[in-house]
């Protein structure tokens, strides 16, 4: 399905000449051209751009601009929501972003990040690959930990759990758990306990 051609059908139909109201149907991938691929409709696209991206993104505001001057720009979008950003220098990514902006690929969409590149035949500079590089190590490390924890997650065992994690845990006559202290499963890799499929508001009650 292409993505960017049903992304223009949709403008088509509302008569808008840039996307305020994201469609909250819409997922998969958007390709915003650059200045030198589409220069008749650069300020659109930029306004485009600016509209599809997250709110933690400087192409919100003003990096839109220069950054299509430079290169496309594509935007994964979940039910109208972007999640990842793809900035291109030339025919080259420079970058891959999630929505927290932080320089990494964020793991859950790990896959997806990398099955555009592939498809795509993209180049990707140095800082790329390394950003894939530690994505894979994070997803590696998460699997690990889901496949040491299956049986304690689904019966709920969060004893075991935490200990897993080196938390000393001490019971009261009254069944209630004191604990030596509490942090993510894995701080030097990003992991929360989100990622390994724990709600910590259950974790702690």
């Amino acid at each position: 399905c292409n993505f960017d051609k049903l992304y223009r059908n949709n403008l088509q139909k509302n008569h808008l000449e840039t996307e305020t109201q994201l469609d909250e149907n819409l997922s998969g991938w958007v390709v915003i051209p650059s200045k030198e691929h589409d220069p008749q409709n650069f300020e659109k696209n930029v306004e485009k751009l600016k509209a599809l991206s997250h709110h933690n993104w400087c192409t919100k505001t003003f990096n839109a601009e220069p950054y299509l001057a430079k290169g496309d720009f594509h935007v994964y979008l979940e039910k109208g929501k972007p999640k990842l950003g793809v900035r291109f220098d030339g025919d080259e990514i420079q970058e891959i972003q999630g929505e927290k902006n932080n320089s990494k690929i964020p793991v859950s969409y790990f896959d997806i990040a990398k099955k555009h590149v592939e498809e795509g035949k993209y180049n990707i500079n140095q800082g790329t690959k390394s950003e894939f590089d530690e994505a894979e190590k994070i997803k590696t490390e998460i699997e690990k930990i889901k496949k040491d924890l299956a049986e304690p997650i689904k019966q709920k065992d969060y004893q075991k759990i935490l200990e897993y994690f080196d938390v000393e845990v001490e019971k009261d006559e009254n069944g209630l758990m004191t604990i030596s202290n509490l942090q993510e499963p894995n701080k030097d890799l990003d992991i929360s306990f989100n990622d390994i499929g724990i709600d910590i508001n259950d974790l702690l009650k």
